[in-house]
């Protein structure tokens, strides 16, 4: 019990919304005045932007309660500052940046890596289909999103003396930004995964691709101006994201329907991939064109394919939620107002006619039906058989009634018939028609294996509401007089015997 009182205490013990604001105001300041100065006062200013927040957010990670995804997403970041804090260190201590390719670069690469593990994981926890589609957006964007970035930033800034190893790290750092903002729209995405610490840790992608741009940039031309900005937003983009992990592995999931219509993230993603195809294609043709045209052809083909079979996907998924929610939605209108066992209307529906306010018109008959000897079935050889006695009756009445009459089962062995427009004789001739079908025998198969004849009876009385029926002498009467009146003139046709019905009437109830 204490255990699980420390993981409820976790989930509400969040990051308050000073704290954050405060951990936000301190990064961005330290951010820019490590930026704004020279070492070895720069390495210091810059730990102290990334460390604190970093140190405030992420360590109650670590306590109980908290699921391993965003643990992971947590040590993504601390991976992060890690690579960072050793070449500012490095700096310090020589003067220079370490070379690409180093073990700090390493370690950057795997805060990418344990980031997107997490995200897999929390996905795959909360919304397994979301994988497939998920990662059928990542390739509609991951496409273009490639051609763009080689054609237009990666290929343009190097020269031919710039070794492979520094063109594929330049290139990588910018295609993990954008598997990580696909990413973050694929969880925004996840039915069960809402809050605005998702918002937060977006932001902080968002501006981590910015600070990759420029880094990519600064890689393949050095420039200590362009390093400088880096350095300035990279703590307030690790603090963004310390914030929605924080938040978020403090947020206890939201129960949604199976059944959901296409979210806004996924058509994003979507958008992405549409919107990037073509201006890949459009600028390649307007200039000067580092790839060659076979590729540029083979991408848009690809590109084009993707999107076409997600845009057919998202179709034919919102049309098969349609239908989904059109058949629940019958089904639970079918539970509310029919009886489960013998299919027929169930006395809810006199909730809507008693509280109706418009009036009736034309006689409209209520003949109240109970069986009889039904006890002594059920006694006898069990409810399985009284409930196939039940099922039989009803599918016997219902062939006997005519079209527009309603038969209701109010509960064990009685029923009511509601039969609009008829007479005396008519509805005389309708409820002998019905007894006499229901007495027949009914064949039940019992546990022993032996076929047995049920016989059962009913008893009915017969009232009538609306306009006075033709050939009486009573008084207009609601709906609710006149199912009190059947039932009353049911119990007389009970005492009388089995079989029996009786028509009521206020001024001689004993006449037939």
């Amino acid at each position: 019990m204490l255990r699980h009182t420390r993981i409820l205490r976790n989930h509400d013990a969040g990051p308050s919304k000073p704290l954050r604001t405060a951990l936000l105001i301190w990064a961005a300041t330290l951010g820019a005045a490590s930026a704004a100065t020279d070492s070895p006062a720069n390495a210091i200013l810059f730990n102290l932007a990334a460390w604190l927040p970093a140190a405030v957010l992420l360590l109650p990670l670590l306590g109980i309660g908290i699921t391993w995804p965003w643990r992971l997403m947590g040590a993504g970041i601390t991976c992060f500052i890690l690579a960072a804090s050793a070449e500012s260190v490095a700096r310090f201590k020589g003067g220079v940046v370490p070379e690409r390719g180093s073990l700090a670069d390493a370690v950057f690469v795997a805060g990418y890596i344990l980031l997107a593990a997490g995200v897999w994981l929390l996905v795959a926890k909360h919304a397994r289909r979301a994988l497939r589609e998920g990662a059928a957006d990542l390739a509609v964007l991951l496409v273009p999103a490639t051609v763009l970035l080689l054609e237009f930033v990666i290929i343009p800034a190097s020269d031919a003396g710039d070794p492979w190893e520094l063109r594929l790290l330049a290139a990588l750092f910018l295609l993990a930004d954008v598997v990580l903002v696909a990413a973050l729209l694929w969880l925004l995405a996840t039915p069960t995964l809402r809050g605005r610490h998702l918002g937060a840790l977006l932001a902080g992608v968002i501006l981590t691709l910015i600070a990759d741009l420029i880094l990519a940039a600064e890689l393949l031309q050095p420039s200590s101006d362009e390093r400088a900005v880096v350095e300035a937003i990279y703590p307030l983009t690790w603090t963004l994201m310390a914030v929605g992990i924080a938040r978020g592995s403090r947020s206890l999931p939201v129960q949604q329907p199976a059944t959901s219509f296409v979210h806004w993230g996924r058509m994003t993603l979507l958008g992405f991939g549409v919107i990037l195809g073509p201006i890949s294609i459009a600028l390649a043709a307007a200039g000067p064109n580092p790839l060659p045209t076979e590729a540029i052809a083979i991408v848009a083909i690809l590109s084009s394919s993707f999107i076409v079979w997600r845009t057919l996907d998202l179709a034919l998924n919102l049309e098969r939620t349609t239908i989904q929610l059109a058949s629940t939605q019958h089904h639970l209108r079918e539970a509310a107002t029919h009886d489960p066992l013998t299919g027929l209307l169930n006395r809810s529906i006199l909730a809507d006619l008693l509280s109706s306010p418009e009036p009736i018109h034309g006689p409209t008959a209520l003949v109240s039906l109970d069986l009889d000897g039904f006890k002594s079935i059920n006694d006898t050889f069990g409810h399985e058989a009284g409930d196939h006695v039940l099922q039989s009756v009803a599918k016997r009445m219902s062939e006997v009634l005519r079209p527009g009459d309603e038969v209701l089962r109010m509960g064990g062995d009685e029923f009511l018939i509601i039969a609009p427009g008829v007479d005396r004789s008519e509805v005389a001739q309708l409820t002998e028609r019905l007894l006499r079908d229901i007495e027949g025998p009914i064949s039940w198969i019992g546990d022993d294996g032996e076929t047995h004849l049920l016989e059962v009876s009913a008893s009915a009385g017969v009232a009538f509401a609306g306009e006075t029926a033709p050939g009486s002498t009573r008084q207009s009467a609601s709906i609710a007089q006149a199912l009190s009146s059947s039932d009353e003139a049911m119990y007389m046709a009970k005492d009388r015997g089995r079989g029996q019905v009786i028509l009521h009437q206020e001024e001689n109830p004993d006449q037939n």
